[in-house]
């Protein structure tokens, strides 16, 4: 299991994100970006789907609308660390 860099402890929801990231990764890896990306956009709605308050469509949509913007935001975090970790190292030696 890949680890951050970190003398810390993992906590097991980290412990276990780590693990599902690193089962799913040999999946999508070396599959086109566009199987890739409708692939992530399919377990994205799926994921949001899920966000439901029951009787309540508007608050349902709401509540979908503020986890997507709370995912954006991660997602954007982890771009620089997994660029490093996982795409630049493939792009040394090539131009």
């Amino acid at each position: 299991m890949d680890r951050p860099k970190h003398d810390g402890a993992l906590t097991p929801r980290v412990k276990a994100v780590y693990e599902l990231v690193n089962k799913c990764y040999p999946l999508l890896h070396g599959q086109p970006p566009e199987v890739v990306g409708a692939a992530l956009a399919d377990l994205l709605a799926i994921w949001l789907a899920g966000h439901v308050v029951l009787g309540d469509e508007k608050a349902t949509e709401a509540a979908r609308e503020r986890r997507l913007a709370e995912h954006i935001i991660s997602v954007r975090g982890l771009i620089p660390i997994e660029y490093k970790k996982r795409i630049e190292p493939t792009l040394k030696g090539r131009k």
